[in-house]
């Protein structure tokens, strides 16, 4: 694909990896961007290299990190229950950092005339850092500049009492200081109150497309190669498990966990957990289990490339598994969560740990699983619908 024409300058404000993966086709072929990092992405990151590979020059603004001894001090202190003590030094410790960070970004902003940008872009986040980061933005254009909330993800259940210690539904947020929400479908809608709704668009993401995950394949196969085990003949498949950050989330880990045992007891396939970016210890528990378990943070269109079936339990990275052709398997037993339906159709469901038994079995006899019937969006079109959205403002 080649870079196309940039009208206008935008700004992206990406905090984590996964913002960064749903904003890069934005940022490299929709406009004309500016990226600042206020998270925590290392340099080293191929996203990052891929930026510069195409002269965009990400600007890592400053803000404290705090050291491993102190996240180390506060977990303990959070063990030991002392809740009142906790609160204080997490309280100071976030104003210095947001002050510095808020520094950064005016002094950043400095090398930028505000005339010429019309839009920033944000992941979906409503917290006092990006409250305050939208005052700074709004201050420097004049108020003349549209802030969007962009996801980075897209949500796969259909529920709004998603999290485990909540004993409500959880109210929509207003989102306040955000001029446009980008929804990748209407799913997105149960986040948003009527202020919300009103400010939403729905706009599938670029990052889905067949297009797409093709320039993630060779980018990631040059810099970023995935050694794994390979399959021997026939004899061996590759299953990936897409690991979901449990804690809190409706899912069960002790039914996760007899996944894997159920398939780690044939010694027939090698298996690889796809760690998401927040969830290394809580993946380390599987991996302990066994040695025939391999943990990775590789990019997940490098992992489905790999596997030839998929188990994932709730993630929205399932959808390069659907764009790559791979056979899912969806134990709906191991959530409370109500998957959509435009998701389940493309998966061969296991309602209870027998069903989820007799498939790997099925596997083990050559009975192929259904493939997805999935058509990803295409990219053309699609690109043409968000360079309309960007360049209108």
């Amino acid at each position: 694909m080649d870079i196309g024409p940039r009208n206008k300058k935008v700004i992206f404000m990406a905090r984590h990896e996964n913002d960064l993966d749903f904003m890069l086709p934005l940022m490299l072929f929709g406009c004309d961007p500016i990226v600042f990092i206020w998270g925590k992405i290392d340099k080293t990151n191929f996203r990052i290299k891929l930026l510069r590979k195409n002269n965009i020059d990400p600007v890592f603004l400053l803000e404290n990190r705090r050291p491993f001894w102190v996240r180390f001090f506060i977990r303990i202190l959070r063990e030991l229950r002392c809740t009142d003590l906790v609160e204080k030094i997490v309280h100071k410790l976030d104003k210095k950092e947001t002050e510095n960070l808020l520094r950064s970004l005016e002094s950043a902003l400095g090398s930028y005339d505000s005339k010429k940008v019309n839009t920033v872009i944000f992941d979906y986040a409503t917290n006092k850092k990006v409250g305050l980061m939208i005052d700074v933005l709004k201050k420097w254009g004049n108020d003349t500049i549209n802030i969007m909330a962009l996801p980075h993800g897209m949500c796969p259940s259909t529920n709004k009492l998603r999290l485990i210690n909540k004993i409500e539904p959880e109210k929509p947020l207003n989102w306040p200081g955000f001029d446009k929400l980008i929804c990748h479908s209407t799913r997105e809608f149960a986040f948003l109150d009527s202020n919300g709704v009103a400010k939403a668009v729905t706009l599938p993401t670029l990052r889905y497309t067949a297009e797409w995950v093709g320039t993630l394949i060779d980018e990631t196969n040059s810099s970023n190669k995935l050694t794994l085990p390979e399959s021997n003949g026939h004899k061996r498949k590759n299953i990936l498990f897409i690991h979901t950050k449990s804690k809190g989330k409706n899912i069960y880990n002790d039914e996760v966990f007899r996944c894997i045992r159920i398939v780690e007891q044939f010694d027939c396939f090698n298996i690889l957990i796809k760690i998401h970016p927040r969830g290394y210890d809580e993946a380390k528990l599987f991996s302990d289990y066994s040695k025939n378990i391999i943990l990775t943070k590789k990019h997940m269109v490098q992992c489905a490339r790999w596997a030839d079936y998929v188990v994932f339990f709730q993630s929205s990275a399932v959808f390069d598994a659907f764009v790559l052709n791979k056979p899912v398997i969806y134990p709906s037993y191991a959530t409370s969560n109500i998957m959509d339906e435009a998701i389940l159709k493309h998966c061969n469901i296991a309602r209870t740990p027998e069903d989820f038994y007799y498939l790997v079995v099925d596997i083990l006899n050559e009975n192929n699983l259904e493939p997805p019937n999935y058509v990803p969006e295409y990219w053309k079109p699609l690109l043409i619908q968000w360079k309309s959205l960007l360049n209108k403002h």
